[in-house]
């Protein structure tokens, strides 16, 4: 309250997002698994089935989930006379944040990819991600719907490349 006077938190307002805060979570602790479970068996010299899982740079949100989203931001933020609809909207936001999040790391492991960044790079853009521009990721995962940035991409730097002759 001392940094915005003017935000109205109480503790029924953060008890109602528990429930949220327990499904982020889950969902991290389900992309960490995602994400380091091969390097880190391999290290611990455990043995693994061939992974059947798609690949994680192709990672896309359904597309009912950009409305969903819609809905929820308006409910949430909205003027609503029942508060119970309000805090299952907050609690919507909160989760589809995160769901946006990992869509838009997606989109930046995409690109990193196409430009060949060095690994070195990539870890610094996103630790930058996670510690700083939470929100911005989120935008870009949910923007992704509109723009589909990997397609754009992948046709930008193709038509960068220099015309091979056949000569």
């Amino acid at each position: 309250k001392t940094i915005n006077p003017q935000i109205n938190w109480t503790t029924d307002s953060l008890v109602y997002q528990v429930p949220s805060a327990f499904v982020i979570f889950l969902l991290a602790s389900l992309a960490a698994a995602l994400v380091w479970d091969r390097r880190l068996g391999k290290a611990m010299g455990m043995t693994f089935w061939e992974s059947t899982s798609r690949n994680l740079l192709s990672f896309r949100v359904p597309d009912i989930l950009v409305w969903v989203s819609l809905f929820a931001v308006g409910g949430a933020f909205g003027q609503q006379k029942y508060l119970v609809f309000q805090n299952v909207c907050v609690n919507l936001v909160n989760v589809l944040a995160l769901v946006y999040f990992f869509q838009g790391l997606a989109v930046t492991k995409h690109l990193f990819t196409i430009n060949r960044v060095s690994r070195i790079w990539q870890s610094i853009g996103f630790i930058f991600l996670f510690l700083q521009l939470f929100p911005l990721a989120s935008v870009l995962g949910f923007s992704d719907y509109w723009v589909n940035y990997r397609v754009r991409f992948t046709k930008q730097r193709q038509s960068d490349t220099p015309f091979k002759s056949e000569n």
